[in-house]
């Protein structure tokens, strides 16, 4: 018998899979999805087995080992790793990375044991201090210096490798045949029905030592089970009162559990969506099924956490806990030991055991698109339930363009809740701050801004700021030569951060310190130029003294825990003004009476078609917040009043209507698909003419096509996006691209949801 496994080795260089032989002994025992140790050239690696048969003429060397005890890939991931392939146009040895959690992903070590130590010279006789060492990574920093002491035999290399994180077990206790004597030990016997943690057996009365007693005499026998880290329901009633809508959204969606449909629950804020989520869940617990639910960030996982596990077992996943925490929340949904799992974007892949619903809420948020744009969210969860045969519903008070076009068709079922469950009354107030300017206000807050502020805190109570821009100013200019600090990898202009004195790119991260001298032309008349979240907290802590303000943005919440502990304090009233990004604007359940928002203009001039859509949905995601639970007034400073985006926050059907019109007139989905192609070579110009040749090979051949570009986006790339029709096959065309451009001297790649234009 023979298996074709997937090495794991991150490259594109390497076809997907390998032709092995699998020894005798075990033959019946290794299955598909599960992972082998094999030799690949001169090194040992671990492999995924994507098929077993029967014939091979390519297969000349066996599998070592097995390296799983069961499969750790079902038929769902397989599914989900092809559908990434052809769809995202990833290698299925990299898509295979993407499904499966870090926890599980591979290190490989080698072990160093020193034989001769006086054989030994530097850099080794200063890392090798013990007998034996183990090197991660870093060894291939010493190869050359290790392969000498080999052959001097001072030292000798194993190899060695190891999962991450592994499945963590517990001792479960559980009656035997035996029957104890005193009615005390009955009474633990009969209690031990089924197996029990020590944990539970000490919170019902019983002690260790009368465990420890009847384990001795063969009443009780301990099993070794697997450790499943949940959050246990307390089996609280519900008693919560449903609104009509409520009811309806109920209604409709339990009629399709057992069937592929789509729903857009599009609730405004405050009216109960939440409660939705429950009910659905519930019902689907009755009958044994789990549902995943789909969120942005920590705060919210915790807040629908708690709202959802008086009733139900709940388990997270959350990219900020530790990788055997994950590893624990990712099995007990696997293993059907949880009711709910609730996750962000990074989640979608845990495989369930019973999977009958999916929710993603949030759905208007831009993480539901992975860092590389190759794959969207939205897509891979309607594949996953489409694959399942079970409802998928997108919860957004601010639904995407494409959603709600989707909705007007009837390829999805629309579902509104309109009502709050609190009757509370909001207020916008649009400023127009020209108008402040020729006032003589010169402040960044307009006075009506700063008078409800100062009304609230005069009342106790508390305001929220948007201002969605890191740093303390966009970039930094020299006054004398207009000379701008740029990022050396991608040209992008730097943002000045006030508080540590760095100059930081806001796409892939490189800082260097800031000069108040000009590097081109060694003036002094380096300034800041732009306004911030850093220049919005120093001047709300002037104008507001005596309030306690905090922020929150990319800068304050790196540390762990921070974000959380600051949500925290806010809703316990302990922060009298939270200034925060867009981060501040989804979901939270503030109980706020006025909502401001700063900096608005610099979102609708952003290079990307979703420009109009992303503002908007920040804008009235972030109005949400206040008004909740008391009157609140939503207060919009800008220098554009008659920007269609800020006219339609109280029509929000001319939004879609007018936002809808625009990209068919300009050729944007949901009418046509993009396509971004990147060239990168080992010159600009290389990659320029590239682009160029490929734009010209398109124009002249495939007249349907629109080409926007070629354009610089990045260090030595050049990018074109190209507009077709929505129902066109592009993946043998993009195929044949790959195959003539692709070159050891220069690559190609292909985004499906790059917006930049």
């Amino acid at each position: 018998m023979f298996a074709e496994v997937m090495v794991d080795l991150k490259t594109k260089e390497i076809q997907s899979s390998y032709d092995y032989i699998i020894p005798s002994d075990l033959e019946g025992f290794l299955k598909l999805g599960m992972r082998v140790v094999v030799p690949f050239g001169n090194m040992t690696r671990v492999g995924l087995i994507t098929k077993i048969k029967s014939e091979s003429l390519a297969a000349t060397k066996a599998i070592i080992e097995p390296f799983d005890m069961e499969p750790i890939v079902d038929k769902e991931l397989f599914h989900l790793i092809n559908y990434l392939e052809e769809e995202a146009m990833i290698p299925s040895v990299l898509a295979y990375h993407k499904v499966i959690p870090d926890a599980l992903s591979v290190e490989y070590q080698k072990v160093i044991r020193v034989m001769k130590r006086d054989g030994l010279k530097e850099p080794l006789k200063s890392l090798l201090i013990d007998d034996v060492v183990v090197f991660k990574k870093t060894w291939r920093k010493y190869s050359s210096a290790f392969q000498k002491a080999v052959s001097s035999g001072s030292i000798e290399i194993d190899e060695a490798i190891d999962q991450k994180r592994s499945i963590q077990t517990e001792n479960y206790y559980l009656k035997t045949t035996k029957v104890p004597q005193t009615q005390k030990q009955q009474a633990l016997w009969l209690y031990l029905n089924e197996p029990k943690r020590i944990e539970d057996i000490l919170d019902s009365g019983y002690s260790k030592q009368m465990v420890q007693t009847l384990v001795k005499m063969g009443s009780i026998s301990i099993q070794k089970q697997e450790k499943m880290v949940v959050f246990k329901p307390t089996y609280a009633e519900d008693s919560k009162a449903l609104t009509r809508e409520q009811k309806e959204a109920v209604l409709a969606i339990k009629e399709s559990l057992l069937k592929y449909e789509r729903f857009l629950l599009k609730g405004v804020s405050a009216s109960g969506k939440t409660e939705v989520f429950l009910q659905l869940c519930m019902e689907l617990s009755k009958k044994r099924k789990q549902a995943m639910i789909i969120t942005l960030d920590t705060a919210l996982i915790e807040q629908l956490r708690l709202y959802l596990n008086p009733f139900l077992s709940v388990a997270v996943i959350d990219p900020e806990d530790t990788l055997q925490s994950r590893l624990d929340s990712y099995r007990a949904a696997q293993t059907g030991y949880v009711d709910v799992l609730i996750t962000t974007p990074s989640g979608i892949f845990t495989p369930f055991k019973s999977l009958g619903i999916i929710i993603a809420d949030e759905a208007q948020d831009p993480s539901y698109i992975d860092y590389a744009k190759t794959i969207h969210g939205l897509d891979m969860l309607q594949e996953r339930a489409r694959y399942n045969n079970i409802p998928l519903v997108y919860a957004s008070a601010t639904p995407p363009v494409q959603l709600y076009y989707d909705a007007t068709l009837g390829k999805l079922r629309l579902i509104e809740l309109n009502e709050k469950v609190y009757q509370t009354k909001d207020q916008l107030q649009i400023v127009d701050m020209k108008k402040e300017l020729e006032n003589g206000n010169l402040s960044m807050l307009s006075k009506p801004l700063y008078d409800a502020i100062n009304r609230s805190l005069k009342d106790n109570k508390q305001a929220l700021i948007l201002a969605n821009r890191n740093g303390f100013a966009p970039y930094v200019l020299c006054r004398s030569c207009g000379h701008v600090p740029t990022c050396e990898r991608c040209d992008t202009t730097l943002t000045y951060f006030e508080n540590k004195r760095r100059l930081k790119c806001p796409h892939c991260g490189y800082q260097m310190k800031y000069e108040p001298k000009c590097m081109a032309c060694g003036s002094d008349k380096v300034r800041p130029v732009g306004m911030g979240i850093e220049q919005v907290e120093v001047q709300m802590k002037r104008t507001f003294p005596l309030a306690k303000i905090a922020r929150l943005d990319s800068e304050t919440t790196s540390k762990k825990g921070v974000y959380q502990a600051t949500i925290n304090a806010f809703k316990a009233k302990k922060i009298d003004i939270l200034i925060g990004t867009q981060m501040i604007s989804k979901g939270h359940d503030f109980d706020i009476p006025v909502v401001g928002i700063l900096l608005i203009d610099s979102m609708l001039k952003a290079p990307s078609y979703l420009a109009n859509e992303r503002c908007y949905q920040l804008i009235k995601q972030t109005m949400g917040r206040a008004g909740r639970k008391q009157a609140g007034v939503s207060i919009v400073q800008t220098y554009q009043t008659d920007h269609f985006v800020l006219k339609s926050l109280e029509d929000e059907i001319g939004f879609y209507e007018q936002e809808l019109n625009r990209r068919q007139i300009a050729h944007y989905p949901p009418y046509y698909q993009l396509l971004s192609i990147v060239f990168k070579g080992n010159s600009l110009d290389q990659a320029e003419r590239a682009a160029t040749k490929l734009k010209q090979q398109i124009i002249s051949r495939y007249s349907q096509y629109e080409v926007v570009g070629p354009s610089e986006s990045d260090i030595k790339t050049f990018k074109l996006m190209i507009k077709t029709g929505k129902r066109q096959d592009l993946k043998h065309w993009i195929q044949s691209i790959k195959q003539y451009y692709d070159k050891e001297n220069l690559s190609v790649r292909f985004y499906r949801y790059d917006d930049i234009v």
